[in-house]
């Protein structure tokens, strides 16, 4: 299985069920606050894309059936590999640039983040999400043997779980608070605020009530949001 074919899989495909998560609640506040062209790196079929208001909407994704259900959404979206290629546009192009969930699926991080510095514009912020590898969960998983959350054995089989999740996971690179914020550092972002996120939707009680209380602390919560500034 290649890569284009692994995330055209609908069960990588971002839907507005999202919506309801804390990541992208938090996520869509922080961007509405700002106008102009907005870049969605990873945008899928455009579901999540469009709840951005206020912006003229561009996305660039892997999968080229996703790429047209998004151009059909009125977004100028481009199929590409951001691993491997550059993005097609000039240089201090973006106001603002959303790349949620994808830094993990990377092989090249540092290409990435020096294409989103290149078409970013002085002054402009980029907002990025990622899950964190340091989070309480993980914590108390590796302590008792288990392998984190957020990482995987494979494409077909995901083994050493807890809870015994059975779901692919393809990360290639999960980070946490203090590599991503210092990896940033040497890109040349400054950053403006590091959120933490919950994933209290897909827990079970009272789970999910404590997950909440750690989302408080960004070093230990389960995501990562980072805004920061070129």
């Amino acid at each position: 299985m290649n890569k284009k074919e692994l995330y055209s899989n609908p069960f990588f495909q971002k839907t507005k069920d999202e919506l309801r998560s804390d990541r992208l609640k938090k996520v869509a506040r922080i961007i509405n606050q700002h106008g102009g062209r907005l870049l969605d790196i990873g945008c899928g079929t455009g579901a999540l894309t469009v709840e951005f208001g206020g912006h003229v909407l561009y996305g660039v994704d892997i999968s080229e059936e996703s790429v047209k259900i998004a151009q059909g959404r009125g977004i100028d979206a481009i199929a590409l590999d951001i691993d491997e290629e550059k993005l097609p546009f000039e240089d201090n192009f973006f106001d603002i640039i959303f790349c949620g969930e994808v830094v993990e699926h990377i092989f090249d991080p540092d290409h990435l983040l020096d294409e989103i510095y290149r078409v970013l514009k002085p002054g402009g912020i980029a907002v990025i999400t990622t899950p964190n590898l340091a989070s309480y969960l993980n914590r108390i998983a590796l302590l008792f043997g288990f392998k984190p959350y957020f990482t995987g054995t494979g494409l077909r089989h995901n083994t050493g779980k807890f809870f015994g999740d059975k779901a692919p996971c393809p990360h290639l690179i999960v980070f946490t608070l203090r590599s991503l914020r210092e990896l940033f550092k040497l890109h040349g972002f400054k950053a403006q605020r590091i959120i933490g996120a919950d994933i209290s939707h897909l827990l079970p009680q009272p789970l999910a009530v404590i997950d909440k209380i750690f989302a408080k602390i960004p070093a230990l919560a389960a995501g990562l949001i980072f805004v920061v500034k070129k």
